[in-house]
């Protein structure tokens, strides 16, 4: 009975991360179009580090023009240069 209740206990948190993980672009836009732009540097920031190259090139943008972070050239162009190895997997 314990392991059926784990069992079900650890789907749900792997559904329910899975779930999370994949909404970080459309939420970092929720956020964006409403002027949260540290929320959505946050949503963008995870996807990025999953290796999304929209959200890379995001993050390049916020760096670049200080939106929700400290404008950085250095980190913009770090953010920026990841996309460049693959332009077809932009959104």
């Amino acid at each position: 009975m314990l392991k059926r209740i784990i069992a079900a206990l650890a789907l749900t948190l792997l559904t329910t991360t899975a779930t999370m993980a994949a909404g970080t672009y459309d939420d970092g836009w929720t956020a964006y179009e409403r002027g949260g732009f540290a929320e959505a540097v946050k949503h963008w920031r995870v996807c990025a580090g999953d290796g999304d190259l929209s959200c890379q090139n995001l993050l390049g943008f916020m760096y670049r023009n200080g939106q929700g972070v400290a404008q950085d050239y250095v980190e913009a162009a770090k953010w920026t240069r990841l996309t460049r190895w693959s332009k077809s997997s932009f959104r």
